[in-house]
């Protein structure tokens, strides 16, 4: 994601270069043109997206219409970790997981990018994008706040998301004819043009035969059966929502909190497969599939491969709260402004404000905290996958010092601190020989194509030798595995606060030829 932050940057600066004349379009209106909403007093202010709609928007676009991305193989050309191979895709149709902080607006991204994909298909010729839209919540919670947006197609028109007429010479509100479906409640069915605004549960198919290898079409015998449809409200309709849009000709797939969708083997992901797989018989595809989340992770904590933007909190609350770097008071702002937003609340902040607070000192965590505690020292970082690195509370700054370090060095094309939620870790032998595991401190990347796992320590431990043995066996098997792909090579160093303290290097070769210690 670090390097596509910094080529959407580039991209942005130069005016959008590569993109179609409909994109380029619809991007300068969006994010170059002045707007003017108008408030529930009839008062009209001024209307920005923020920046976290902005390059979710634009990374997709970037993407798909200036890169071509169009499967995973594209994709994995845009891998600054060296971590991501094709078999962690389990889809072969277009996928793209943005990640936005809860209160970043998802909906509104959501709404720009079936806008874009509208036009695109309308006005550009051979669009592979799509007309008829899917827009999946995982329940009806999520299901009734998508609605208050999208209910008589308000944020298309209350949102400066459709062009004025005239605007790059196209009739972009007139051209518009979209048509709201409902859950079950769908009217007339045209071949585009279509919203299809439903829970999961209505995607699922009605009844899913025994299937054969009798059976004339063998797909689904191959296919894991998707289960039984949920029983609700609405299950005595005659209309089957799941039989419709498998129907279409043309459709995007947009999952709202999609964090739902992290196992190839549940009945969402399956239930996109068979539309997928419905569209190939007739020698058609799933033009897109557009996930949203906060929390783009799988159960062990690992994050999506197909995720392509992430927009930190802390990034959207500095941008919010405006006053510079964000410590805890700009977090409980947050939050207490979005349960007012939320709560359609007019006032009360200052009441809202102390109990957020007294919440996360006396609640949040397993044991009341004291919040200056909580405000761990940080580095921002250009070369790293995450924009901040952050050091632990009252812990030394070796981390914090090392990848500054690595930031600087000349030869260290990308790196990242190897957090616990990354989750990556080894099996290893305790020196008591009880089975335990270990996290090395950093990933690094040389710009010679080696990959480095790198252990830092303030004081030696009891079980470091046989953690440096576990990691050096880890880097010789992953050399060797890696030979048959892309020869990539993996070597660990391990560095001491003293020695790097003493003699710091300047660049990470220099590193590699002083600290020698368990290399042998």
């Amino acid at each position: 994601m670090a390097r596509i932050r910094e080529a959407i940057a580039a991209w942005r600066a130069g005016g959008y270069a590569g993109a179609s004349a409909t994109s380029r379009a619809l991007l300068d209106w969006w994010f170059a043109t002045e707007h003017l909403v108008e408030q529930v007093d009839g008062a009209q202010s001024p209307f920005r997206y923020y920046f976290a709609q902005r390059e979710a928007v634009e990374t997709v676009i970037w993407l798909f219409d200036a890169r071509g991305a169009r499967d995973k193989f594209d994709l994995l050309r845009f891998d600054a970790s060296g971590a991501v191979s094709s078999n962690m895709f389990d889809e072969d149709w277009p996928r793209y997981v943005v990640k936005m902080a809860t209160g970043a607006g998802k909906t509104k991204v959501l709404a720009l990018l079936i806008a874009w994909s509208y036009f695109h298909k309308l006005y550009e010729a051979d669009s592979p994008l799509a007309r008829n839209f899917l827009l999946i919540a995982p329940n009806i919670i999520v299901l009734d706040r998508l609605r208050a947006d999208f209910d008589g197609l308000r944020i298309f028109f209350n949102d400066p998301v459709l062009p004025d007429n005239g605007h790059a010479g196209r009739n972009w509100r007139d051209d518009f004819q979209l048509a709201l479906h409902i859950q079950d409640d769908v009217r007339i069915v045209r071949p585009t043009g279509n919203l299809f605004l439903t829970n999961i549960h209505r995607v699922y198919l009605g009844e899913v035969p025994e299937p054969s290898l009798d059976d004339d079409d063998l797909r689904d015998y191959f296919l894991a059966p998707f289960g039984a449809k949920p029983v609700g409200k609405t299950n005595d309709s005659r209309t089957d929502l799941g039989e419709i849009v498998r129907e279409i000709d043309e459709l995007a797939v947009f999952n709202d909190e999609a964090h739902h969708i992290h196992d190839p083997r549940m009945a969402w992901f399956k239930s996109i497969q068979d539309i997928h797989h419905r569209l190939l018989q007739k020698d058609l595809r799933l033009a897109l599939q557009i996930d949203v989340t906060a929390t783009p992770r799988h159960n062990s904590g690992a994050i999506f491969a197909q995720t392509v933007s992430d927009y930190p909190l802390v990034d959207h609350v500095i941008q919010l709260d405006g006053t510079g770097p964000a410590d805890w008071r700009s977090v409980v702002a947050f939050f207490a402004r979005q349960l007012l937003n939320d709560l359609r609340l007019v006032g009360g902040y200052d009441l809202l404000y102390p109990k957020v607070r007294d919440f996360l000192r006396a609640h949040l965590f397993d044991h009341p905290v004291d919040l200056d505690d909580l405000d761990d020292p940080v580095i921002l970082a250009k070369k790293s996958v995450f924009n901040r690195i952050v050091g632990e509370a009252h812990a030394d700054r070796l981390e914090l010092d090392f990848a500054a370090f690595l930031d600087s060095a000349p030869d260290v094309q990308a790196f990242g601190k190897n957090y616990l939620a990354v989750g990556f870790k080894l099996d290893y032998v305790k020196a008591d020989g009880e089975l335990s595991t270990y996290t090395p401190d950093f990933i690094v990347r040389t710009l010679d194509g080696a990959v480095w796992l790198v252990e830092t320590k303030g004081r030696e431990e009891l079980d470091l030798p046989q953690k440096m043995a576990r990691l050096g066996l880890w880097c010789a098997d992953a050399t060797a595995a890696s030979k048959e792909e892309n020869g990539t090579r993996y070597g660990f160093v391990y560095v001491d606060q003293e020695g790097f303290t003493a003699h710091r290097p300047r660049d990470f070769g220099g590193l590699i030829a002083a600290f020698r210690a368990y290399q042998n």
